[in-house]
């Protein structure tokens, strides 16, 4: 019994030695892709506001999804992307705003400083298309490395609500009648490995052209975001 431990000790040091001794060659892959899936913190600005509208405390948003990476050249440092993600936004305001029944126009009114306001904001969960034109300096081992993305993102927000509370009452709707569904926003993405700058800015209104204070200016919000991006694979 212990010749027959002793030879099967023997045996499985010499396979470690050849095991060790045995040099691995990796494939590179030549058709590798970057950047598929992301996931972003970023916080919310509105710019285009009425007079008197002004941001009410820290606003913030997350987003995530897929990106397909295309690359369009043979180092593959240049590609472009399309992909399908969700974001979830607020944006927090002086800005009461008021659905009216029966299909009349919203009343938006800014609240006086003398209010004591508990809350009072504009949240949204949105779905979101990106389309990228990719700048890089990845190669098939190198996973460190620079990057420039730059883009557009088509959006449709599926659910949004406004909510108030303050001076003893609570207003709260999730249909306002002028609120625009269809989101377009600039994009850029600028960084170094894991860590991204991200700059989102809307092309368009979050409310149509019907949607006035009651000094009858133009409620026309738009969004500015700043934050973190982070790719995976």
């Amino acid at each position: 019994m212990r010749r027959y431990i002793t030879t099967l000790f023997f045996f499985f040091l010499l396979v470690q030695l050849m095991a060790q001794n045995t040099t691995v060659i990796k494939e590179v892959d030549s058709l590798y892709r970057e950047d598929q899936f992301y996931m972003g913190l970023n916080l919310n600005f509105l710019t285009n506001t009425p007079q008197n509208a002004t941001r009410r405390g820290i606003s913030g948003g997350v987003r995530m999804g897929f990106l397909r990476d295309f690359p369009i050249s043979k180092t593959r440092k240049t590609a472009v992307a399309i992909g399908l993600g969700l974001s979830y936004d607020q944006y927090r305001h002086n800005l009461l705003i008021q659905p009216s029944e029966n299909n009349l126009p919203s009343t938006f009114s800014i609240i006086p400083e003398e209010v004591s306001l508990k809350k009072n904001r504009l949240t949204m969960a949105t779905v979101e298309i990106p389309f990228e034109f990719r700048l890089r300096t990845s190669s098939a081992t190198n996973y460190d490395f620079f990057r420039f993305y730059s883009g557009i993102t088509i959006g449709y927000t599926f659910w949004h609500k406004a909510i108030y509370e303050g001076g003893g009452v609570l207003i709260s709707s999730t249909a306002i009648p002028e609120f625009e569904k269809l989101r377009l926003g600039a994009t850029l993405s600028v960084g170094y490995d894991s860590f991204n700058a991200f700059i989102y800015y809307g092309l368009n209104p979050f409310f149509n052209t019907s949607a006035k204070t009651t000094n009858q200016e133009t409620v026309t919000f738009q969004a500015f975001k700043v934050g973190l991006i982070f790719y995976f694979l």
